[in-house]
């Protein structure tokens, strides 16, 4: 009897959980990229890797793609620390900050603060959304 139970269990448990990997799976490799309809500057360099020009993207921007695995960790944490404290411990948005900032900005009318988070700003960059007012 209580193998039975186990089995069935155990059933309804690869029932649930193989879906859901597949699910995970196919989103991870058929998503866009992120740097897919970004455009990015041109670097020209020469034989012993100096920068000789950078042009601008198509939007008037100065932008190089690099790699995290190039970026200072340093230099992450501390673009984290100051842009989006909390970047690992909420979906996108954050209520708290978003709420800060209208309260600031349109109730006590002190400052003007923003509430985005970086997955806001790059939603910003790559959808080309104009989301610094209310209209």
């Amino acid at each position: 009897m209580i193998d039975h139970s186990l089995k069935a269990f155990s059933k309804r448990i690869a029932r649930i959980t193989i879906p859901f990997f597949i699910i995970i799976v196919l989103l991870r490799f058929l998503a866009p990229s992120l740097k897919s309809d970004v455009s990015f500057s041109q670097a020209i360099y020469d034989r012993s890797g100096k920068l000789l020009r950078l042009t601008l993207s198509r939007d008037d921007k100065y932008r190089l793609w690099l790699p995290l695995k190039s970026i200072s960790p340093v230099l992450v944490k501390t673009t984290l620390l100051h842009e989006d404290k909390w970047f690992r411990f909420h979906p996108g948005v954050s209520p708290a900050s978003l709420g800060r900032a209208v309260w600031h900005t349109y109730i006590k009318k002190d400052r003007k603060i923003g509430g985005s988070t970086i997955t806001m700003q790059l939603a910003r960059i790559k959808y080309d959304i104009n989301s610094r007012t209310i209209s």
